[in-house]
């Protein structure tokens, strides 16, 4: 079983050989968060530099491995402290225990990108 810490990484790793050359991604960075007036720390996020040559963070990513799938208010929690965060170019969510019907949902309605980390069969098997 991976541990918290194992399974942020893992995420960093899995975005970063699906990004694009040219991205940086960061496990555990400091996001200003303007409705709370501080910097606040997301999971993963993607670094760019945009047209002007200037470093801009693509994306952010929140991270879970709950013993049960994610509900709607852990969903509503994360986005709403994503959301917070206009610095970020895409959010999104990562879990390993998967999610709700509702909290499906919910992350629709508040244009958040839903990832599973899930377990592969082993090769060889169905």
């Amino acid at each position: 079983m991976l541990t918290p810490t194992d399974t942020h990484y893992v995420a960093g790793l899995l975005t970063l050989s699906s990004s694009p050359a040219g991205v940086e991604v960061e496990v555990g960075s400091m996001v200003t968060d303007t409705a709370a007036g501080i910097a606040r720390d997301v999971d993963v996020t993607i670094k760019g530099k945009n047209r002007e040559g200037r470093v801009v963070i693509l994306a952010g990513r929140e991270v879970k491995a709950h013993g049960r799938p994610l509900d709607s208010t852990h969903v509503e929690q994360l986005a709403c402290k994503l959301n917070d965060m206009p610095g970020l170019g895409s959010r999104g969510i990562v879990s390993a225990s998967g999610y709700t019907a509702p909290a499906v949902r919910k992350a629709a309605k508040h244009s958040i990108l839903l990832y599973d980390l899930v377990e592969l069969p082993e090769s060889g098997t169905a």
